[in-house]
């Protein structure tokens, strides 16, 4: 009888240590699939918690421009979501995964839809974030 205990306590717990550890991928934050007020009041909030959502990969569409830093002297390529009334806006730079894709940028001011991964940029002191990894989807 204490075989067959020794043997049941044994094969519980090997089978509980057999089990999968599910994957912690993140889901996309598609913002082109809400109305501008949403997909803006969700950058908004992505942007003052951005813990649970670094490393996400994350699509917006909105208004291009590439602004010159006189920090870094380098153009900062952004994408801006602007609400419904488009008094409110909110802008967040990217970083392309290939520089062969600023032929495919359209002029600044125009809309544009760019697609990479939610992540943190740290310049100097400060950090801030970014979309890495970014592709222009057509």
């Amino acid at each position: 009888m204490k075989r067959i205990t020794a043997l049941f306590l044994l094969l519980v717990l090997l089978c509980g240590c057999g089990q999968k550890e599910e994957k912690s991928e993140k889901p996309e934050l598609d913002l082109t699939a809400l109305n501008e007020t949403i997909a803006y009041s969700q950058l908004v909030n992505i942007l003052k918690e951005p813990d649970e959502y670094l490393g996400a990969p994350i699509k917006v569409k909105g208004i291009y421009s590439a602004p010159f830093n006189g920090f870094s002297h380098v153009y900062n390529y952004t994408v801006t979501i602007q609400d419904n009334t488009q008094c409110c806006a909110q802008g967040i730079e990217f970083f392309l995964r290939n520089e062969n894709d600023l032929s495919l940028l359209p002029e600044e001011g125009e809309l544009v839809t760019i697609k990479g991964t939610l992540d943190l940029f740290e310049e100097g002191k400060h950090a801030y974030c970014v979309i890495s990894d970014a592709m222009i989807v057509q």
